[in-house]
């Protein structure tokens, strides 16, 4: 596309007409991820050109910032360019045009947030903050005091920065011409800085400051919210606080605009040391909050009832108070204080402990009202330690809607239920597996987590009946394509249970695997999710002859399907349970191969712990392989190195422990075998990677101490000093004493190099 071409569509792309517009966008949407070089010289050059209206300016930088927020975008910028972007898309503050500048404080929030993330020493907070102090413009302030409050609430600043930016916030908020929007932003930067700054002398000219501006009730939102974080930070400003700011907070809890902020901040200030103060404002505080909650008759929990329910628990032990005694009697009296609000006053009750009569709750679980339904159940999951409950549940499941809130406290109330002793679970078999084929992704994963739990919770005869239901819901499933969805679930399921009841899955294995088949048939993603649980229900039943068969099938499909991870994951998987009742020396003449083919190929990890499968059953393989094996080892922790853990991929982080495992029994193998040095080094390698990417080691205690050990027997000072630059791990062998399992291990260590080492 040509830049007079780029230039026509951003034109269209604000066409009143919705599908001129809407067609301009995707064309212009597609080039810009498809052709970011050529995007980003267009960019500029609109940005520079005085003859581009604003409008195709704000364009422009929408199409930036989407690239930003898009998954499937792929984009890098030059660094050699970096410099002057910043500088252009800065210039945009002085256009005099808020949304203008308010696009481009977005985009340059989005780029410095990439470069604070690769250099912690990057001048660009204190540039902005120096710059934010210069500016006298609306939209020169806007635009940097946008900048700064998205950055700061994301990056901590130090004392230098906070500094100059707390000096250009004071200065900008004492300017009674600035706009309320610049003031929020403002405001929302100050928020930021509380929670980062020691400096006491700052929060006071600051607290001094949002006193001034406590006379502009259309920032109160903002306004509270720094109060809130003074409070939470500083809290010997309480006094102060109180004196001066709580009687205008009561006074504005109307302020619906304000309303939330000025609740999260008399939560804030609720404390064993504001008790009595409190405990004196009850009778005010208790009508304006009922009036509240009435009005917000949709909401089952919010501000006001999360402040109301914390009330009632600090004032409730004040001598003298009102709800002292018997708070409930006091709650009856206040205008507005219907069943709803009692039942969190028992909320409030159960949390403190206090004994009081259940026959109020129980009914209140089928009550024709939401919220009370709502309420009643999160009271009883407060108080499951109660044996009274257990029948109550009875009731509460027979009576609940099709609402979603409530079905996801009930589902949620089961599964704190289950711990509790003689919890019947069998009775509501039925209503679980009936919510995992709920609509709501939520509840229908809620259910499906309740329900593999519940398994370490049922006797074997529990489990029996449990099975029963099981595969009669699967046969349900199998037979309804709208269900089908369920079927992965449901085997999950199934696999579990062979693993708990072990040869007592006998009467169910036929019929299982049967099913199972049939799931395999739908297509190719349900045929590899069947491989493991048929597999698993042999190994656990111990038919041999059935495994044997498998055995054979799998090598077919790694054969043909090597390139598909998924199907070499589950058969590598497969293969941990066959080998131990199988005789694997028939098939190692074709797995070995297959086996290296498929890493050379693909760089499959899975197939390390493939190769470790086969080692614990035949050791013999690292004479014959130890060059392979070797290599192997090599680019496995190249390809580890390389990798950054994310902490939010669980799923993902339980295999690569098992990865890191496997990877330390292999390079043991080869190094007892052969200690080369490039086995040494790929050793320290692995210790050190490790160490990088987990925080909490403790699932890795046994492999790096038996490897330490195993190290310092070959290379006794490369060890020595290492262990010097790696304190956790040091700790870490010293704890290997009190484990029964590394305690041998750990005591030899510390005798080849004393106990002052450690």
């Amino acid at each position: 596309m040509e830049f007079t071409s780029f230039g026509q569509y951003l034109l269209t792309a604000q066409s009143p007409q919705p599908n001129i517009s809407y067609q301009s966008w995707c064309v212009l949407s597609d080039f810009t991820k498809q052709n970011f070089d050529i995007f980003m010289n267009y960019f500029l050059e609109i940005l520079q050109n005085t003859e581009f209206p604003s409008n195709s300016k704000k364009f422009a930088l929408i199409l930036f910032n989407r690239l930003f927020q898009s998954e499937d975008s792929n984009f890098a910028i030059n660094p050699d360019i970096f410099p002057n972007l910043i500088q252009i898309v800065l210039s945009m503050f002085s256009s005099n045009d808020i949304e203008l500048a308010g696009l481009s404080a977005e985009l340059l929030s989005n780029l410095s947030i990439l470069e604070l993330q690769d250099d912690e020493n990057c001048p660009l907070i204190s540039a902005y903050a120096q710059s934010l102090a210069s500016v006298s413009t609306p939209s020169e302030i806007y635009g940097f005091s946008t900048l700064l409050s998205d950055i700061c609430s994301i990056f901590k600043t130090n004392e230098d920065e906070q500094n100059m930016i707390m000096t250009a916030v004071l200065h900008h908020l004492s300017n009674q011409n600035n706009e309320n929007y610049i003031k929020i932003k403002l405001l929302q930067i100050s928020c930021s800085i509380i929670g980062q700054t020691e400096n006491r002398q700052m929060i006071e000219a600051l607290a001094a400051e949002l006193i001034n501006q406590m006379n502009n009730s259309s920032i109160y939102s903002e306004l509270f919210n720094c109060w809130s974080q003074i409070v939470s930070d500083f809290p010997e400003f309480t006094p102060f606080v109180l004196q001066n700011i709580s009687q205008i907070a009561i006074n504005s809890l109307e302020n619906i605009e304000a309303q939330s902020s000025i609740l999260y901040f008399f939560n804030s200030l609720l404390c064993e040391e504001t008790a009595q103060y409190f405990s004196n404002l009850v009778t005010l505080f208790f009508p304006i909050l009922f009036k509240i909650i009435a009005e917000d008759e949709k909401s089952f929990e919010n501000d006001a009832t999360n402040f109301l329910e914390n009330l009632i628990i600090l004032t409730s032990s004040v001598y003298l108070s009102p709800l002292s005694g018997n708070p409930i009697a006091f709650i009856h009296t206040i205008p507005n204080g219907n069943d709803y609000i009692i039942l969190i006053a028992f909320c409030a009750l159960a949390k403190m402990k206090i004994t009081f009569d259940l026959n109020f709750i129980f009914p209140k679980i089928s009550s024709q009202i939401p919220r009370e339904r709502y309420m009643a159940i999160r009271c009883i999951k407060i108080i499951t330690k109660n044996k009274q409950l257990l029948d109550a549940v009875n009731e509460c499941l027979l009576h609940t809607s099709d609402l979603i809130d409530i079905q996801y406290q009930v589902v949620r109330l089961i599964n704190v239920l289950l711990e509790v002793e003689n919890f019947p679970i069998h009775n509501y078999f039925d209503f679980l597996l009936i919510n995992t084929m709920n609509e709501n992704p939520i509840i229908c994963s809620v259910s499906f987590d309740v329900l593999k739990k519940s398994l370490s919770f049922m006797n074997q005869d529990q489990i029996i009946l449990f099975t029963s239901k099981i595969l009669e819901y699967f046969e349900k499933c199998l037979q309804n394509q709208v269900l089908h969805s369920n079927l992965i679930k449901l085997s999950t399921i199934i696999q579990k249970i062979a693993m708990k009841l072990k040869k007592s899955f006998l009467p169910f294995a036929k019929q299982s695997q049967n099913l199972l088949n049939l799931m395999a048939k739908i297509d190719f993603d349900y045929f590899i999710e069947t491989l493991l649980p048929i597999v698993i229900i042999a190994y656990e039943t111990e038919n041999v002859i059935l495994l044997e068969q498998i055995c054979q099938t799998e090598i077919q499909i790694l054969q043909k399907n090597y390139e598909n991870d998924d199907i070499v994951n589950s058969v590598i998987t497969s293969f941990f349970y066959i080998f131990q009742l199988v005789n694997i020396e028939p098939y190692l003449s074709v797995i070995i191969p297959l086996y290296f083919t498929i890493f050379q190929q693909t760089k499959n990890l899975q197939v390390l712990s493939g190769f470790n499968d086969v080692l614990d059953s035949n050791q013999e393989i690292v004479k014959t392989e130890f060059p392979n094996l070797t290599n192997l080892v090599l680019q496995t922790i190249e390809i580890l190195g390389n990798e950054k853990i994310e902490s939010y991929e669980i799923d993902y982080n339980e295999k690569k422990q098992t990865i890191f495992n496997d990877l330390s029994d292999v390079i043991l193998y080869l190094v007892k075998y052969s200690p080369q040095s490039c086995l040494i080094q790929a050793a320290f390698q692995y210790l050190m990677i490790l160490e990088q990417q987990f925080d909490d080691l403790d699932s890795f205690s046994f492999s790096i101490i038996e490897m330490i050990y195993t190290l310092c027997i070959i290379q006794k000072d490369e060890v020595y000093s290492f262990l010097q630059s790696y304190p956790k791990i040091k700790e870490m062998i010293m704890e290997g004493l009190n484990d029964p399992n590394s305690h041998d291990y750990s005591q030899r260590i510390i005798s080849i190099y004393g106990v002052e080492l450690f």
